[in-house]
């Protein structure tokens, strides 16, 4: 006998369709979701900010329309974005603080067999030099359906996984399906080197 399945079609470029997605796969009623509206962006200080603002590392004054009220900082030294806020209004308004907004290159992850997988800056710091390191295997991408195998068979809590998620600017697990190039790195973070 068949199991019954379902296939959903769903566009990465599309961060409300993916959300509806993601809320249908976790068995969450659609019946309830609101979309989000467009947001409007709030007017601009009207005055560049003093000379004694604090600014993150990217020179980004803080801003309440984006980030978040507890005026916490990542890891890297810039603020934390307000979670559920619109990528439009970021860029908007990162657009007039002139910062644009970069999705960092994941760096490339190398492998030790019985050791795991490491970036090259924590293999240098561990004594390794470029030319020990340029013959060591580069670990291979996983892709997004492996990744999602492995985080639903995990004991991982949302809450540990979102984390993660966030400090790398992605919002929601289905969202990482389009920019799999952290991926790597996030399962780095989650799961450790093996």
């Amino acid at each position: 006998m068949t199991k019954p399945t379902i296939s959903i079609t769903c566009p990465l470029d599309d961060s409300e369709a993916l959300n509806r997605c993601s809320l249908l796969l976790s068995g969450m009623s659609l019946d309830a979701y609101t979309p989000a509206a467009a947001p409007a962006v709030p007017a601009a200080p009207a005055a560049a900010p003093a000379a004694d603002v604090e600014l993150d590392t990217d020179g980004v004054p803080w801003d309440a329309r984006i980030h978040s009220s507890t005026k916490n900082k990542t890891v890297k030294g810039v603020w934390k974005i307000a979670r559920g806020t619109d990528k439009s209004l970021i860029d908007a308004v990162l657009a007039e603080h002139e910062i644009s907004p970069v999705v960092p290159a994941a760096p490339q992850l190398y492998v030790i067999e019985g050791s795991g997988k490491f970036t090259r800056d924590q293999l240098i710091s561990s004594g390794w030099d470029d030319d020990q390191i340029d013959d060591l295997e580069i670990a291979g991408k996983t892709t997004f359906p492996e990744f999602l195998k492995r985080l639903n068979a995990s004991d991982l809590s949302v809450e540990q996984i979102g984390e993660v998620l966030l400090s790398h600017g992605i919002e929601s697990t289905p969202l990482l399906a389009a920019a799999p190039h952290l991926i790597p790195v996030i399962e780095n973070e989650l799961f450790g080197n093996g």
